[in-house]
């Protein structure tokens, strides 16, 4: 299953690549809202609901920038909670990098969220070291 604000975040920013006109965008996102506003989510709903405003023409407008910081919070935010919709975890290959299960491409991630995105394939998995990190045993002193 896919993360819908994942989803919609990573739609924005292949929008904004491909320097699509604002109207269009807000479209679009009155679109998304439309097929998400039965969810209780109101921070997204309310999200959906500003960028449609940009089919309004200037002075409604956020810039590309903006755009951009909108999706990348979208996806840091959603990547700091665990999904139980997914089920495969990306593989430890050393201190800093991970590979994904599904295409066997290596990155390197520092991350520390819950989920990882591969960037080859763009799919979404449990970070192995999220788990590692939040042990019981870390703060325990030794014997």
């Amino acid at each position: 299953m896919v993360n819908i604000k994942i989803q919609f975040a990573k739609e924005l920013k292949e929008k904004i690549r491909n320097v699509e006109p604002f109207s269009k965008i807000g479209q679009w996102s009155h679109a998304f809202f439309l097929d998400f506003r039965g969810s209780d989510d109101y921070k997204f709903i309310k999200l959906l609901l500003d960028l449609h405003t940009m089919e309004e023409g200037e002075g409604f407008e956020l810039s590309y920038e903006e755009l951009e910081k909108i999706a990348d919070d979208l996806i840091e935010e959603e990547l700091k909670k665990p999904d139980p919709n997914i089920e495969k975890s990306a593989t430890i290959l050393d201190e800093t990098w991970l590979m994904c299960p599904d295409c066997i491409d290596a990155w390197e991630s520092a991350s520390k969220s819950a989920m990882v995105i591969c960037p080859k394939c763009n799919q979404i998995f449990h970070n192995p070291r999220f788990q590692k990190d939040r042990s019981p045993n870390k703060n325990r002193p030794k014997c």
